[in-house]
């Protein structure tokens, strides 16, 4: 159960990294590989129909991060 948090925190920290990265900022092809790690560790540590759920969440927050990054620097 300690395992299966911890990939799903770590694969969270790093979409939502990777989605409000920078762009032309250096060190974007290690975030994008700890994203794709931390993906694949969520899916053996889940199973396949939870697995799914999860992986949708932290898409869908990593999209939200990536709106909202835009949305705050409006006045």
């Amino acid at each position: 159960m300690r395992k299966r948090r911890e990939w799903r925190c770590r694969a969270l920290e790093a979409s939502v990294a990777f989605a409000t990265w920078p762009a032309g900022k250096p060190g974007r092809e290690e975030i994008e590989a700890e994203t794709i790690k931390s993906l694949n560790k969520v899916r053996q540590w889940f199973r396949a129909p939870e697995a799914q759920i999860v992986v949708q969440a932290i898409q869908r927050r990593a999209v939200a991060a990536f709106r909202n990054q835009f949305n705050s620097d409006k006045p």
